[in-house]
Parts: C-alpha cells; structure tokens; sequence
C-alpha cells in the first residue's frame, strides 16, 4: 500500500517544465536546504519533491547541487522558476542524467526569500520498502555550526525533547539520547534514521564521520565519551560500533564507523556489517 501510495505521488506531484543546465553557483543570499543524504544504487533510488511554500510569490530558478561524500561538487541542474504552493517532484535518475556515487548530498538553492520545503524519498526497490523525510529552507548565509568553542563538560551537554535527546551546545547538534536497539547495515541505518521520530519530532539522520568523532573524548575510557555526557545505552564493547553516514572516498561499498571503547575510526562493508545507530537532528 505505502509503495502503490509512493508511485502515485511522484507521478502526481510533478508539476511545469524542467529546464536542465549544468550549473555550479550558490547564492551569497536567498535561500537553500541541504539535504544530507541521498543514494542510488542497482537496488536504492531516491526521489524529490521541492515544495514553494510562499502564499505570494514565484521563486527564482531553483539550483540543485549534487556533492560527493568529500563534499566535492559533482554537478548540478537548473529547475524552472515555481508558483506559490507549486511541487516539483521526481526521481534524481530524472533530473541528474550524469554518474552519481551511491551515495551523496545535495544541496536546493534560489536567489529570492521564498521558502522552500523539500521532502527527500529513499526507497528499495528489491523489498518495495521506503522511508521519507521533509527539510525546511534557510538563509544560504546563516551559520549553524560553531565547532571553534570549547565547553567544559559540565555545560556542554542538556537535555531537551522531554529528555529524550541530547544538545551538545559545543556544537549545535541535537542527538538521539538512546542508542539503536540492534545493529544493522548501513543502508538499513539510513531508513532507521528518516523514519525515526523523538518526542513527536522527525527529522533525524544518520552522522557524518566528522560529526560522530566530535563525541570522542580520548582523556576518557570505556566509553571514551565526554564526562557527564547524559548519552544512554552506549555499546562500548570490542566490537560494538557506530556507523557514520559517510562513504569512504576509496571503496564506495564502505562506510566509516566509530568504535567508541578506543576511538577507533575505520571503515566497513555498507551490506554485510552491521552496526549501531545515534542519529542526529541539525542545521535543517
């Protein structure tokens, strides 16, 4: 039912003509959502749906950058302009027509104030299982992390949504307070972290590596987690890791994962290791 439902909304949200251009701008100003994951695959592919949420205004040209896991521009499209409420949807594999990596972010840009809502589909289509989530625009210049300070543990970390998540205000991420029940593969810690949702909130992904290492603290043992970090059920074990969302750069079937008992950084296969999951809910 939820794929039959899939299907017909990606065939019926698309709306006006596309006018595809490579393009590699971003806007000093205006707005852009960054969308932290998407993939495609021989099995996963990922759809779009880019929403003007403005009651009075057209936007400018909508921009869609597509970056590697390095956080290398790879290329982008130009969409057409979009009436208020307007929806442009559909699958990357249409809008990109040149090679992606199996993994990557993306980044939806206009010039004007309009704001946009952006609701990213990542679905298998060997089992027909998908999971979705929607980011909200921001202005293009806003900073969201500040990770130069450094806050004594004793006030760097507070419970927040009903103490069911952790802010660590060293760096503005808002973390899963618990750690997933069971590991799982990479792919399958993707769809934990979109269909997630903490004290009626969704919005959660997976880490990047750089983001899951900001927990590491090498002056602590067993876990090496910070003092008084509030985190709970933390696998600590030899062989208990957490996956990060990002791909290693050498081997696109890998991931980078962090063991948090030695603050071992390494990397895994996305299939066949399974791993825990802390999501994150930032800069969206």
């Amino acid at each position: 039912m939820k794929g039959c439902w899939l299907r017909q909304s990606l065939v019926c949200l698309l709306v006006g003509l596309v006018s595809f251009a490579l393009v590699s701008v971003s806007w000093a100003d205006g707005v852009e959502v960054e969308v932290p994951y998407a993939a495609t695959s021989a099995q996963w592919w990922t759809g779009v749906a880019i929403k003007n949420i403005d009651k009075n205004s057209t936007t400018a040209d909508i921009k869609m950058e597509f970056f590697d896991s390095e956080g290398d521009l790879k290329g982008a499209v130009n969409i057409a302009p979009l009436a208020p409420r307007a929806v442009y949807s559909g699958a990357i594999t249409n809008t990109y027509m040149f090679p992606l990596p199996e993994s990557y972010s993306i980044r939806i840009s206009h010039s004007d104030s309009q704001e946009l809502a952006v609701t990213l589909v990542v679905g298998n289509s060997a089992t027909g299982g998908y999971a979705f989530q929607t980011y909200s625009s921001r202005i293009c210049s806003q900073t969201i992390l500040s990770w130069h300070q450094i806050i004594p543990t004793a006030e760097r970390f507070e419970l927040v949504m009903n103490d069911e998540a952790v802010l660590d205000r060293e760096t503005g991420l808002v973390w899963q307070r618990t750690t997933s029940d069971t590991t799982q593969s990479w792919y399958d810690a993707q769809l934990y972290s979109y269909d997630l949702i903490i004290n009626n909130r969704k919005g959660w992904r997976l880490p990047t590596e750089d983001e899951l290492a900001t927990l590491l603290d090498t002056t602590q043992s067993d876990p090496m987690l910070p003092d008084g970090h509030l985190f709970t059920n933390v696998k600590h074990e030899m062989r208990d890791a957490y996956w990060s969302s990002t791909t290693c750069s050498e081997n696109t079937d890998n991931a980078w994962n962090i063991y948090f008992w030695d603050a071992l950084i390494s990397v895994n296969d996305k299939s066949g290791s399974r791993h825990y999951v802390r999501a994150v809910r930032s800069g969206q």
